[in-house]
């Protein structure tokens, strides 16, 4: 099963119509209960998976990795090493619309480099809870519910180990300071520099998942979850933050912060009073959007983080969106605030908390 389900992505990646693909061989199955899931049937996947555009010419796009070396003139001649050596991380083989991954498994071959490039078990657990949902939605046997697949996911836990280790790295408060005084010379004007500067601070200082102030689209409206206007309220030094919705508050029943004025440079009851001055009357009653209206996406929020470490010639490394909530989660840890207090604040129902506190960083 963990077999077809592998043969099912790469269809997926080189045709529409592995659907059709997928419908045809379980109807096979399902009359000769004795074939194996683990065989590519021929017939059917000439028939609905290859294309007639192959060629013996393919041009091979390899994505292109960021590194921090200085010797740029060897990018060109690595980024070729890379894409000759990756194998199970889909590097786009382009043929007119195919999309071919490893070359190993296109022949039907073990590939020697899969120790090294394995899925782990939160991704194959993922997959395989989505094949379910197929099965169930069709009304068919959920053949994920086997003996055999069961076993299978014991025997990976037990290969690959417990949970991974979360190595992504807090923003500290001086990294925050520095990156929004750098905001102006990296944002596109004024506006976008006040608007990034608001978004940073108060994501770290309200310990905020960046899905609670972004929409995951630019052409998406209200949602529901993310930050609106009528959502925030400054009062004379504290900055008062309803989060409607999150990861923990599936239901919406809300929870009210109180983000306290520190007079530093990124204060945010200064930097959102400063925002709101210069934030557009519009429809759109997101809190956090562009001068167009347009809402602000998770997408940027990462960009211009990105830009603002490239601009302090700090590395990407390990710095995600998340990496505010950590860093400050493990600023409150610092100052010496009770456990209750940081649950409460980050809206942790757990002690689950305490794998964000990285103290060493600071």
């Amino acid at each position: 099963m963990l077999k077809y389900m592998r043969d099912i992505r790469l269809a997926a990646t080189r045709s529409e119509n592995w659907v059709t693909y997928d419908e045809q061989f379980r109807l096979k199955i399902e009359k000769n209960p004795n074939l194996s899931w683990g065989n590519i049937h021929g017939e059917y996947w000439l028939l609905h998976i290859t294309s007639p555009t192959v060629h013996n010419s393919v041009s091979v796009q390899s994505q292109g990795y960021r590194t921090n070396t200085q010797n740029h003139g060897n990018y060109n001649s690595n980024a070729a090493t890379l894409s000759n050596n990756r194998t199970h991380q889909q590097s786009q083989v382009t043929s007119g619309s195919v999309n071919m991954s490893c070359k190993y498994y296109n022949n039907g071959n073990d590939c020697p480099y899969f120790p090294r490039c394995r899925v782990f078990r939160g991704t194959i657990s993922s997959y395989i809870s989505g094949v379910s949902y197929h099965h169930k939605i069709q009304g068919i046997q959920d053949t994920t519910k086997f003996f055999i697949i069961g076993k299978a996911l014991e025997g990976i836990k037990r290969i690959q180990g417990g949970k991974r280790n979360d190595i992504r790295a807090p923003i500290t408060v001086q990294l925050l300071s520095d990156m929004i005084s750098c905001l102006d010379k990296v944002c596109k004007n004024k506006y976008e520099a006040a608007l990034f500067s608001a978004v940073f601070s108060v994501a770290f200082f309200g310990l905020l998942r960046v899905g609670e102030i972004t929409t995951s689209k630019s052409k998406s409206v209200i949602n529901g979850s993310n930050l609106t206007i009528s959502d925030i309220l400054v009062r004379r030094k504290v900055l008062e933050l309803r989060v409607r919705w999150s990861k923990t508050d599936q239901k919406g029943k809300s929870v009210t912060l109180l983000i306290p004025e520190n007079g530093k440079n990124y204060c945010p009851v200064r930097l959102i009073n400063e925002y709101l001055k210069v934030r557009p009357t519009c429809n759109n009653t997101d809190l956090f959007i562009h001068y167009t209206g347009m809402p602000l996406t998770r997408y940027q929020f990462s960009s211009i983080l990105e830009k603002a470490l490239h601009f302090l010639h700090i590395s990407k490394g390990h710095f995600r969106s998340h990496s505010f909530r950590i860093g400050g989660a493990t600023e409150l840890a610092r100052q010496g605030v009770s456990e209750e207090v940081i649950m409460r604040l980050g809206r942790w129902k757990s002690h689950a908390y305490s794998r964000y506190i990285r103290l060493q960083f600071f």
